[in-house]
């Protein structure tokens, strides 16, 4: 796969999920004028470490981010568990009667924004399914 087609499918999944150049450049370390340079196919040299922490904050099999898997979803099984303990926690939240952080009960304007942010996290990582 030439390396315009990665950096297609890099930008492309960096947008369906709405993450910015900034997040990723600081996930991965680098600078988001390298990160462009992957999303442009400028990079001569691809780097499986780089291509791996991408498609980890991507939530996609690095094999298909480099064209040589046709499987997008992550095989690793993280994302499954991840979803489970969130659905756990949407759930904590949502039916336990009284909530604290740290000695103050919370409100229920804080509890419904605790459970749509944890929401908001799994429908994300579902969307990489």
């Amino acid at each position: 796969m030439k390396n315009e087609e990665i950096g297609k499918r890099i930008q492309q999944r960096r947008k369906a999920l709405n993450i910015s150049v900034l997040d990723i450049a600081s996930y991965t370390g680098l600078s988001k004028a390298t990160i462009h340079r992957y999303e442009n196919g400028d990079i001569k040299n691809i780097k499986l470490p780089v291509i791996e922490t991408i498609a980890s904050i991507l939530n996609v099999n690095p094999l298909w981010l480099i064209g040589k898997s046709e499987r997008r979803e992550r095989i690793d099984g993280k994302t499954n568990d991840l979803c489970i303990a969130l659905t756990k926690m949407i759930m904590y939240v949502t039916e336990t009667q009284y909530l604290t952080c740290g000695s103050r009960l919370i409100t229920e304007i804080e509890r419904k924004m605790i459970a749509n942010t944890l929401q908001l996290a799994k429908d994300i990582l579902e969307k990489g399914d």
